[in-house]
Formats: C-alpha cells, structure tokens, sequence
C-alpha cells in the first residue's frame, strides 16, 4: 500500500500515516522514494501526488530519445495535470493535441523529430483539416503546447526546440496564411439602442423571462469577460470613491464561473484567490434596472421558499439550479442578445455576435473616448499589450471621425 496508517502502538509514527512512492523508472525498474510521515490520510495522499509528480518530472521517463513522442508527450501531460498546472479546459485542449499526434506521428521516436518532421506535419495538418493559418487559432494551438513541451526536452535530447518561437512565418508562405478575422463591434448609438430596450423590458416583465437579458445589459455596460458576469453577486454591486471625492457605482469582481465543470473557480482569470478587480461605472439607468430586477427576484424566490444565494444571474426557470445556486449559461445570453440585436435592426452582416462582442465593443469604445490605456486594460482585467492587440478595433465611430478629421482644412 502506498498510504499506511502506523497501528503499532511502540512505534514512534503511531497513529500517524506512512507515505511510501515507488514510482517505475525508463527501463520499468521499480524506484523507492524516501519514506514521509504525516497526521492524517488527506495529508498523506497530497504528498503522494506530490512525490509522484516531482519523480516524473526529475526522471528521465519522458527524455529517453528511444521513446515514441505520442507515449513521451502523454507522459508530460499526466505530470503536468496531476500536479495541478492547468485547468480542466486547458488540459482538455492538451489532450486534443495528443488526438492529433496519435493520428499524425503514431510511431515516430523522439530522436527522430527535427523542425522539418513539424513543418511537414503542420503543412498535412492544415490541408486535411482545412484549418486557417494564424496564430491564436486551432492549429498554432497545437505547435504552441508543442512547443512548450519539447522546452522541456532542449539541452537533452534536442539542441534547438523542433519547433521555433515564430513557427507559421517560418513553415508557410505568406499567401498561405490566413487574414485575421473580423469582429463585430457595436457604435455607442447600437449599445444604447440595446441597454434601453432591455431596461424597458426588465420594468415590466416578470424575473424568470429576464436572467439573461440582465446578463447582455451587464455585459454592455462593463465588457467583463462572460464568466466573471456569470459569477457576479448582488453584495459586488458597490460604490467605488476616487481621491478626489467622486462616486460611482461598480462592481467590484472576485470571482468567476467555470462553463466547463459547472462551478465557480474561487478567483479571476490570472488572479490568486482574494484578489480583486473593479469594472467600469455603471450609469443611474442601469443601476436602477438592475435594483428593480433585484427586488424581483427576491420576491420570486421567497415566494417558490427558494435559498437566495445572492447570484444576480440565478437560474430562475430551473428550481433545482435555483436551490442550488446554479447560474445560467452563456448560451442563454448569447441567444437573448442576438434576439435583442433582431428587434432593435441591428445587422452584423456574416460577422457572428455573441457576449464577446460586448467586451470587444467596450474595449473599442474606450479607446474611442482616449481613455487612459492604462486604466481600460485595468478595468477589463488585461495587459495594455492585450487590450491594445485584441480587443481594440477600427469601429465605424472611429473611422468616421479620423476621416472627418483628414478633410477638415
């Protein structure tokens, strides 16, 4: 057994639990760890983990050139997984990259893999699959946790990572790659046209039709990510004071919802637990809808005698998810706001729209209105290199007003 609890009542680990890994080395010989000691199994268990992992990750298990790379890369995604690197959704898309070697490179060995061996399989890869050519998408998803993984591998087996930092300037042609897609963004007009048609039905509809039009009117007011909006409680709905006697009214975020695992994830995106961001102010308007639809929901839940777990976006049409504390999914909002995108004759063309949208719009509009990079990308919760590159785009009132600015003698 690998966890044991000491009963020998002579023995100085007594009532104490006896840790012992012996993990199997490259040639498949049994290696004995040091011995640990602790107070209770759960204990016991973590450093189990933890000596299995810190062994795989000192041993040669995954450096022997003799290995085959699909059997050396699975062996790196299991140390990594089990030691807690990445989230459940990361390793998910890591296991989407073993898919494809498994299909590309079954039996080749790691002594056999060059950067040619990757151009040729990123080259079959795109043209069997269809797939754009462009960083940031599916396939440089790919190269990227290659990439990462043969890191590991540089000064041992390889000299140079087969895969080098600027792979797609390197393996394709510049005809061959794709242009980097267009995203939709609403005018200031269009987002004030939607956040006043939502506001107009939550004054007169009844809470259960409403969780996710609250959720789009949330989202165009402070272009947070989707699931910091989802994770949202009425208690994070505050007063922020400025140095200089100002007040707004914000929301001051914490936390965010796991679509994947279906709860919430204890913290923001690239923020240790406790830490805290504040959104971007939220006009009286708005602020009045969403305390109107507040009152709502408290009615709605103390009249079904369902837990109120403070949630502003609550599953209402689900008991079970209300009682609970389940929230609703960004499919509904999706869809609520494409529906009110249809009312209010807003056309984006080809171009798709979803909550992302709001974020992208926001971020643009910032930029519009000169807003100290430094202060959007805080309040969005990105670098300013991120904000900039990603998120701001040509909208339709910038173009409009630089090329008004050109004619002006």
């Amino acid at each position: 057994m690998s966890v044991t609890k000491i009963t020998n009542k002579k023995s100085k680990h007594y009532n104490e639990y006896r840790v012992r890994a012996q993990p199997r080395d490259a040639a498949g010989n049994t290696v004995s760890l040091p011995v640990k000691y602790c107070k209770t199994k759960t204990e016991a268990n973590k450093i189990y983990q933890k000596l299995m992992v810190d062994f795989e990750r000192e041993s040669t298990f995954y450096k022997d050139k003799d290995l085959n790379l699909v059997d050396s890369y699975t062996a790196y995604l299991e140390s990594e997984n089990r030691a807690g690197s990445w989230e459940k959704r990361t390793y998910n898309d890591h296991l989407y990259t073993l898919h494809i070697l498994e299909q590309y490179l079954p039996n080749i060995k790691l002594k056999n893999v060059d950067e040619n061996v990757m151009r040729l399989f990123a080259r079959k890869l795109v043209s069997d699959k269809d797939l754009s050519v462009a960083y940031n998408t599916v396939m440089s998803r790919r190269f990227q946790h290659l990439r990462t993984y043969f890191s590991r591998l540089v000064g041992t087996i390889y000299k140079q990572n087969p895969v080098p930092a600027r792979f797609i300037s390197r393996w394709f042609r510049k005809g061959e790659m794709s242009p980097k897609k267009k995203k939709y963004t609403f005018s200031t007009e269009q987002i004030n046209v939607l956040k006043k048609y939502v506001i107009s039905r939550i004054n007169k509809e009844s809470p259960q039709q409403l969780v996710s039009l609250v959720g789009v009117l949330i989202c165009l007011s402070i272009g947070c990510r989707p699931g910091e909006v989802q994770a949202l409680k009425w208690k994070d709905l505050t007063v922020e004071k400025t140095e200089g006697g100002s007040e707004f009214n914000i929301f001051c975020l914490s936390d965010s919802w796991n679509e994947l695992e279906g709860k919430m994830n204890g913290h923001l995106k690239s923020r240790m637990p406790g830490q805290t961001r504040n959104s971007l102010p939220l006009n009286p308007q708005t602020v009045d809808a969403l305390r109107t639809f507040q009152e709502k929901q408290a009615r709605f839940l103390k009249r079904y005698n369902l837990p109120n777990k403070g949630y502003i976006l609550l599953s209402l049409r689900d008991f079970k998810k209300a009682s609970e504390g389940k929230v609703i999914n960004q499919k509904a909002v999706n869809e609520a706001l494409r529906k009110a995108c249809q009312v209010c004759e807003i056309d984006s063309g080809e171009l798709p729209i979803s909550i992302y949208t709001c974020r992208h719009s926001v971020a643009t509009l910032l930029c519009a209105k000169n807003i100290n990079p430094a202060i959007a990308s805080s309040r969005l919760g990105n670098s300013i290199e991120v904000y900039l590159k990603k998120y701001v785009h040509p909208s339709k009132d910038i173009i409009a007003d630089s090329m008004n600015n050109w004619l002006e003698e």
